[in-house]
């Protein structure tokens, strides 16, 4: 049988071309998804000794910079992202934070408890 048939596909299963459009329209329409595939982001947690899993905050400070500046990303997603990426006690420090809150204020609260003296 001849499988390359679009005729055959759509009267014996379904059509891969409505089935494309539809997961085409679905990521478009949601751009969280194409995002968050590529985000990976370490967790922090200003811990002293930092466990071996999670960064410090000198190499996660520029990682969150990043974000920011990318035009594609909310400020409210970036602001999720970060806080979804702390661990106790820098999670703690931010807790009482409204879920509006901008990213800079966060960052603000982090800078002022582990940030590098200068």
């Amino acid at each position: 049988p001849d499988w390359t048939s679009s005729k055959r596909l759509t009267t014996h299963g379904p059509n891969p071309l409505k089935i494309q459009r539809v997961v085409v329209e679905h990521v478009v329409r949601n751009p969280d998804i194409s995002t968050t595939t590529s985000l990976c982001l370490c967790a922090f947690s200003g811990r002293v000794p930092k466990p071996s899993s999670e960064a410090d905050f000198e190499s996660w400070r520029p990682q969150i910079d990043l974000l920011i500046a990318d035009p594609s990303l909310s400020a409210l997603y970036v602001t999720r992202v970060i806080i979804e990426n702390l661990l106790s006690p820098a999670a703690d420090l931010v807790k009482g934070l409204s879920s509006n809150t901008l990213p800079s204020v966060v960052l603000s609260v982090l800078d002022s408890a582990f940030g590098t003296v200068q």
